[in-house]
């Protein structure tokens, strides 16, 4: 459900769309603010699907109405496939042995090693919901063994991404030389790897970051992206690979009994949709069974902020919208060091604590985003016509906000999109891209223009001077225009999987979609695009009330419109509209009702 901060009108969290490909939850705010340069975005129909195979898949897999059947054959599975089956059931059952993964072996004997010797094993990950829960799950099962691990993350606004030589001779200080292993970075660190080598430790890398042609000098590396490796086409994250780190240990050490898989499965499902990588394959069954297990959490945190009772089930959108913004506004702002092991609490008090902290830092965030966005739209609505890659910087903006602001843009603009905070002529920055615009080789291409960069084709982060500024904007604008030439990027479309009637929307068939749930990169939500709609009132809620809710009305039956973020169409009370969005279930106050996520107007 998409967040909504405490104590708005509308409670803590609404019904929500995941993006298609780079959005995450943030709440930007235009209000009194126009959109410059907005054009609606292009409506692409699926062909309509093949009733045979629609029935066919409702018979064989038990759904009583037609509505997600119709988007699964429009999706193109087949009836008695293995693949369908395989969609609507994955289990853990078939997750792919780690051993085959490149380094994974070595890693895992290091680890035992210094266990077994009792030396100091330093449990170092990144500030975000993927290394902060790749860092807890193998923090928690070695404390349930008598392992003792050290974790420690750095903080942003001192150390920046990535490994760093003070965090570095901090633990050197305080423990003595040992293992450090890294979660989600470390593969673009070799200096600081060098430097902890030369120091006593041995470091192994656990990361999925864009490799590149350059090759990490960890005694052992952990990255499917890797060079020979290749490990589940590269889909997972660092928290995937955490799991299937854990998991491995749990039978290598015949611990079976003394561990519940369960509590990690869920640490593994918030980092996997938080990190939007693809919800196929390995990543759709550790996401699915850590969802299901969510549903009566062993985490307190987890109960006090996603507000659901126990036993409903958890959907992917409750964490992309309830869960994940709240832990990642405390690396984007704050010292992960003083609440991360806070999340791990079994106390009831303590967790209640803890989530108002993260609750206290979320409303900061929502702030930041607000103020940070409604600059950028001020700025671009004094430039002459939109920028093929949006590039911009304000001394105004804050670090740790920027990413996703970016993916706002992105949304708002279906192109490239990347923001940098100023500070003593020095960028510090982030960019979210474009399916088809690979991002990390455009700024490898003007790689002399950087302090330091790294990420993957859809997100990066950079840091550069003041001055070079200009020419990232050219050398990028550059490369969007030769990809768009060759026929590999356009600007994306909305696709839409069925053309419904108001009436073909029923309680039941809505609930039903949510077994093709997680949704996500890979599996984006159902689009349906509903005509012969009047708006019968129009409203606005949220904290900065800068979301918009319609009544929608055929005649005869009425359903909620909502539209997140900037209000797109100038949709006005008595308007005949046709509304392109998702159908979902949104739950507040423990009432069930439908709505409809507008993505646009017509």
């Amino acid at each position: 459900m998409r967040e909504v901060s405490k104590g708005s009108p509308k409670g803590e969290f609404y019904g929500a769309q995941l993006s298609l490909y780079c959005g995450q939850s943030a709440d930007c705010v235009n209000e009194g603010i126009d959109i410059p340069h907005y054009t609606p975005p292009t409506v692409s129909l699926r062909p309509a699907p093949d009733p045979s195979k629609v029935s066919r898949i409702a018979l064989r897999h038990g759904f009583s109405s037609p509505l997600a059947p119709s988007i699964l054959a429009v999706r193109g599975f087949e009836p008695e496939s293995e693949a369908l089956e395989r969609f609507l059931n994955p289990t853990l059952a078939t997750l792919p042995d780690p051993f085959r993964m490149l380094g994974f072996r070595g890693a895992l004997e290091e680890f035992l090693r210094y266990a077994q010797s009792k030396r100091p094993i330093f449990l170092m990950g990144d500030y975000d919901c993927d290394g902060i829960t790749s860092v807890l799950q193998v923090h928690h099962f070695s404390l349930s063994l008598g392992i003792k691990t050290v974790p420690i993350f750095p903080v942003r606004s001192v150390h920046g991404f990535g490994m760093h030589k003070e965090i570095i001779a901090q633990a050197l200080a305080k423990h003595g030389p040992g293992l450090i292993i890294t979660f989600d970075y470390g593969i673009k660190n070799n200096r600081e790897i060098e430097y902890a080598k030369s120091l006593g430790f041995k470091v192994v890398v656990f990361d999925h970051h864009y490799v590149g042609e350059s090759r990490c000098n960890a005694d052992y590396v952990v990255c499917p992206g890797q060079s020979g490796c290749g490990f589940e086409d590269n889909i997972l994250c660092s928290s995937g690979l955490a799991y299937l780190f854990v998991s491995a240990l749990r039978e290598r050490l015949n611990a079976g009994h003394k561990v519940d898989m369960g509590r990690y499965l869920e640490l593994s499902a918030l980092g996997t949709i938080a990190d939007m990588v693809p919800l196929l394959g390995t990543n759709r069954a550790i996401v699915k069974g850590g969802l299901e297990h969510m549903s009566s959490t062993s985490w307190p945190v987890f109960s006090e902020i996603l507000r659901i009772q126990r036993g409903a089930p958890v959907w992917a959108s409750d964490v992309a919208f309830g869960l994940q913004p709240h832990i990642n506004a405390v690396g984007r702002l704050g010292d992960v060091n003083q609440v991360a092991m806070g999340l791990l609490t079994s106390d009831m008090l303590t967790a209640l604590e803890v989530s108002e902290k993260l609750d206290t830092f979320n409303l900061e965030r929502q702030s930041l985003e607000r103020s940070c966005a409604n600059d950028v739209l001020r700025d671009l609505g004094r430039a002459s016509a939109l920028p093929d890659v949006i590039v911009r910087s304000g001394t105004g903006f804050h670090p740790g906000v920027v990413g996703i602001v970016c993916s706002r843009l992105v949304e708002l603009y279906r192109r490239p999109a990347l923001l940098f905070a100023e500070k003593d002529g020095v960028l510090t920055g982030s960019g979210r891209s474009i399916p088809g615009f690979n991002l990390i080789e455009a700024l490898c291409g003007c790689s002399d223009l950087f302090l330091k960069f790294g990420g993957h084709p859809a997100a990066v982060g950079a840091t550069l001077v003041k001055d070079n500024l200009p020419q990232l904007q050219k050398a990028l604008s550059a490369a969007f225009c030769m990809e768009r030439s060759l026929g590999k990027v356009a600007l994306p479309a909305i696709e839409v999987d069925l053309s419904l009637s108001l009436q073909d929307i029923t309680p039941e068939g809505v609930l039903e979609l949510y077994r093709l749930d997680p949704f996500g990169v890979g599996n984006p939500p159902p689009v349906v695009r509903i005509s012969g709609l009047c708006v019968e009132r129009k409203d606005r809620f949220g904290t900065f009330r800068d979301h918009t809710s319609f009544v929608l009305t055929d005649g005869s039956s009425r359903i909620n419109g909502v539209q997140w973020h900037w209000e797109r169409g100038g949709v006005r009370v008595g308007d005949r509209v046709t509304a392109v969005g998702t159908p979902v279930v949104s739950r507040f106050s423990g009432q069930v009702e439908l709505d409809i996520e507008v993505l646009t107007v017509e």
